[in-house]
């Protein structure tokens, strides 16, 4: 079977590649017979195997072994993909003399009518016109290739993902690599590029979001865990998750090496400086960039990082001002320059940037300096993007701004609030309870009965002014009095609410508004908000003849309620409020009950009205749906002391039954 295993072992080496990962060499290999192990096609796959494992010396003179005897012996399949890899040899090193010794080769081919070696020309000076700082031109040759098989239709998208995002232009480059990245099999590396795509296009929630999932472990390809950890660490420490940067670069630093030429070296240089200019350390950031030749092939290869190295290192100002950019980079640029003429006292404090959205300054530079940005431009609303992103790391770098004494830092520190950490419940039904992804708390404030009040009276009325606060909690305080207690009682329950929050920070979850204090509803979960919420979808159901929808809605209500609203609450403005939502319970209730009833469900229908008894023991519709649960059952005794409960329960009130409860009777009495 040599001419089959032959084939398979070409075809094999054709479809190995960084984009698509190893083949089981190994097993083909050893089924090779010893007379044999000279054969091109086994010197070819030898070859590739050893570049793929990271030894990029060795395989390239395997490889010229494999095309030097595939030439001698007139085998164009081994030779062409012998040639497919030292042209990808060549591309990383820059190495233009073996581009001209392969592409001779290939122009004889071409000159005695080899159909493949069209092709061939094509992808190849694709490749080159990349490299030589061309993608306008290598892009416009990817376009007219066609008909490729499929391990070359993967490279040739790859490279017209590289071309897009060089010239700026990331949605497109997104539309192609993001299907490639989710074909199966796809490796790290080629998972990298949509969430490259997606940062150049200023979507940098859509690369935290998918960034994750992306772990290059022990089996990938040396080469593969070098490029995706670079990338994936640029991201990493952009968005503030400094450690899960260090911890990617780290894993590149192992493997470099593995890849030809210099460029890997180069990356990983920038890609350490922009981890020290995230971390606050501009002069470390300088020193990993100063090893960078500034040529025409690096700007290409650094360009969406470029403005980043031009703020810490004016070395690189000339090169980011001289690149022919994109419209993403060239957005990017003016962010970078605009930081710059603030720092550089050309701009005054306070100049805000005009037609750049808050996602643009933070892929531009990353979070650090996009906290400077915000701080030099007085921009709370950048501020207050970059801290729901990329959370308490911003925080960090506002203070550190504060030491810098840099101009509008201190006022933003204690104005602009930063998200916690942490989801936070209230819990208003049945007794008050506060709880930190899902552990209640544990401050002792917690057990004053104030600080409890105040929480209720916020869930209650979510806005409020002080001087009405002041009037519900302490009415018989004179104003001064009824203020300072305010504004200790507030204390004590900003330290319940956000534990962690620092002296000086701005608070979240209470916020003051002028003379109005709030509680911020997009950060919050209240079982009273939930329930109201239900209830009124479970209204609109019924209203738009869904039922079904209806009854889900109304037993996901009535699941939250645990006891009475606001049940340590003694302040007067706490009873109204306390008997609507038990109204409001109770009708619930007996609504889901009754429609439980007509589905059939009479155990339900029956523990419902129940419950709703149990809430309120004067409650006739409660009473009634017990009654007819009972007679839906057949159950006429059990029925008949139902109806004897509700007579009680409506002596009590001093009023006679409804004529639906009349009704009903006759029903139970026959």
């Amino acid at each position: 079977g040599w001419a089959e295993l032959r084939l398979l072992l070409v075809e094999g080496a054709a479809a190995a590649s960084s984009l698509t990962g190893t083949v089981p060499a190994h097993t083909w290999l050893d089924a090779v017979p010893a007379d044999r192990r000279d054969a091109p096609s086994v010197l070819l796959v030898e070859a590739v195997v050893a570049r793929l494992r990271g030894h990029p010396v060795e395989a390239q003179a395997a490889l010229r072994r494999a095309w030097d005897a595939a030439r001698a012996q007139g085998m164009l399949d081994v030779e062409i993909v012998a040639m497919s890899h030292l042209v990808h040899q060549a591309w990383w090193q820059g190495d233009l003399a073996l581009f001209g010794e392969v592409f001779g080769r290939i122009a004889e081919l071409e000159a005695a009518g080899d159909p493949r070696a069209r092709v061939f020309t094509a992808l190849g000076q694709a490749l080159l016109q990349e490299t030589t700082g061309d993608p306008t031109g290598a892009l416009a040759l990817l376009e007219e290739v066609s008909g490729l098989p499929d391990g070359l239709t993967q490279v040739r998208d790859w490279l017209r993902v590289r071309c897009l995002l060089a010239l700026g232009r990331g949605e497109e480059a997104f539309a192609i690599a993001d299907p490639a990245a989710a074909r199966p099999g796809a490796l790290p590396a080629l998972q990298v590029q949509p969430l490259t795509a997606l940062w150049l296009s200023a979507r940098p929630e859509d690369v935290a979001a998918r960034a994750h999932r992306i772990e290059p472990g022990a089996r990938t390809l040396p080469r593969d865990r070098l490029l995706a950890n670079i990338s994936l660490g640029v991201y990493a420490a952009g968005l503030g998750r400094l450690d899960e940067a260090e911890r990617r670069l780290a894993e590149a630093r192992a493997h470099l090496g593995s890849i030809e030429g210099d460029r890997p070296a180069l990356l990983l240089a920038v890609a350490a400086a922009v981890v020290a200019a995230c971390r606050g350390d501009e002069e470390a950031a300088r020193a990993e960039l100063a090893v960078i030749e500034d040529t025409p092939a690096n700007r290409l290869l650094t360009r969406q990082l470029l403005p980043l190295m031009a703020v810490v290192d004016p070395r690189w100002r000339e090169a980011l001002a001289a690149e022919d950019l994109g419209p993403a980079h060239a957005a990017n640029r003016a962010v970078a320059e605009h930081l710059v003429a603030l720092r550089d006292g050309r701009l005054p404090a306070g100049t805000r940037l005009r037609g750049v959205e808050p996602p643009r300054v933070l892929v531009a530079l990353g979070y650090r300096l996009a906290t400077e940005v915000a701080t030099r431009t007085e921009d709370d609303d950048l501020l207050r993007y970059l801290l729901g992103v990329a959370g308490p790391p911003v925080r960090e770098a506002l203070r550190a701004l504060v030491t810098a004494g840099c101009a509008g830092a201190k006022r933003m520190l204690r104005s602009v609030p930063s998200p916690p950490d942490h989801e936070l419940r209230i819990c208003v039904l049945g007794p008050p309870s506060v709880s930190h992804d899902g552990v209640p708390t544990s401050r002792p404030e917690w057990g004053r009965e104030r600080v409890r009040s105040l929480l209720c009276w916020l869930v209650a009325r979510r806005r409020v002014t002080r001087t009405e606060t002041e009037a519900a909690l302490w009415p018989e305080f004179d104003a001064a009095t009824a203020g300072a207690n305010l504004r200790t009682t507030l204390g004590y329950l900003q330290r319940v609410l956000e534990p962690g929050r620092a002296a000086g920070d701005a608070p979240f979850h209470v916020r003051a508004d002028g003379d109005a204090l709030l509680l911020a509803e997009e950060a919050v979960t209240v079982d009273a908000w939930e329930f109201e919420r239900l209830l009124d979808e479970a209204a609109d159901a019924e209203a738009a003849g869904a039922p079904s929808v209806a009854l889900a809605a109304y037993e996901r209500a009535v699941a939250l309620w645990r006891g009475d609203y606001l049940v340590d609450v003694y302040d007067d403005w706490a009873g109204p409020e306390r008997d609507r939502l038990r109204a409001r319970y109770l009708a619930g209730a007996v609504r889901a009950g009754e429609l439980q009833l007509a589905a059939g469900d009479v155990d339900r229908a029956l523990l419902l009205a129940t419950r709703a008894i149990e809430t309120e023991s004067w409650s006739e519709a409660a009473h009634r749906l017990a009654i007819a649960a009972h007679l839906a059952r057949g159950d006429r005794a059990s029925a008949r002391r139902a109806l004897d409960r509700c007579h009680r329960a409506l002596e009590d009130l001093g009023v006679a039954p409804d004529e639906l409860t009349v009704m009903l009777e006759r029903r139970v009495l026959g």
